[in-house]
């Protein structure tokens, strides 16, 4: 994944960006239940606007969501080591 800077206009690797930063060392890649979350949120908003380029905009943007959480998955099939949820789950536990 590229991160782009823009004051640059250069690609940089994300990993280089953010070392030394707050998210060094967090996972950066999203649950399928994240992407499918996202991709409901932009349905309900497609609901509240008239028929027409801007609906068109949301429900291909759900579309986009939902093909990341059914490519997520199947990368999280088989590549087990790549599945963020376990740490998620782990990171939100309430401590005793």
């Amino acid at each position: 994944m590229l991160n782009f800077d823009r004051t640059e206009a250069v690609a940089i690797p994300l990993s280089r960006s953010i070392k030394g930063s707050a998210l060094w060392g967090t996972s950066i890649m999203k649950t399928a239940a994240e992407y499918r979350k996202h991709a409901e949120e932009c349905r309900v908003l497609a609901k509240q606007v008239p028929e027409g380029e801007q609906r068109d905009q949301l429900l291909e943007m759900a579309r986009t969501w939902d093909n990341l959480a059914r490519d997520r998955e199947t990368l999280v099939r088989n590549h087990p080591e790549f599945d963020t949820s376990k740490n998620m789950t782990k990171a939100h536990a309430p401590s005793k």
